[in-house]
């Protein structure tokens, strides 16, 4: 009995489950979609510029101080450029 009410129930929820799958189109097909609007431009030629910009900071393999061999401050400069000069001269 029990192996029959299994059998029943089988074929019933076969029915069903084709006659779900089977239903009709009620609606007809329509025709193909518009096409999409696109805007057109004309080709032209023109020089291509490529730039890469990267920040960064240079910093020297070596760094050197440099100063005079005397000590003492200059206070003034007593003479143009390309003037010729003597020793004491102020």
């Amino acid at each position: 009995m029990f192996l029959s009410s299994i059998k029943t129930w089988s074929v019933i929820s076969g029915a069903v489950l084709l006659a779900a799958c089977g239903g009709k189109q009620t609606a007809q097909q329509a025709g193909p979609p518009p096409p999409t609007p696109v805007t057109v431009d004309e080709v032209r030629s023109t020089d291509a510029v490529y730039y890469d910009e990267y920040p960064g900071t240079v910093v020297a393999l070596n760094q050197t101080e440099i100063r005079a061999q005397v000590t003492g401050y200059v206070t003034g400069i007593h003479f143009k450029d390309g003037d010729k000069v003597s020793k004491g001269q102020r």
